[in-house]
């Protein structure tokens, strides 16, 4: 018996290798220097804590202590 919820060739998987809105918020910061996180939430249709999380240049926890 198998405890797996997805089965081979499920579309809700993404066998591409995952981050596609990391992709998406670093290339809209590439395009929009100086860009609120609010307006790349809202251009993206993103929740902000996302966009932020992928902010570049974002100091990460280890940076900051």
């Amino acid at each position: 018996m198998s405890d797996s919820r997805f089965k081979p060739g499920d579309t809700r998987i993404n066998y591409a290798g995952g981050p596609t809105k990391e992709k998406q918020v670093k290339e809209w910061y590439k395009n929009h220097p100086g860009g609120s996180v609010s307006a790349c939430a809202r251009e993206l249709d993103i929740s902000r804590p996302t966009a932020r999380k992928w902010k570049i240049g974002r100091a990460s926890c280890r940076e900051r202590v």
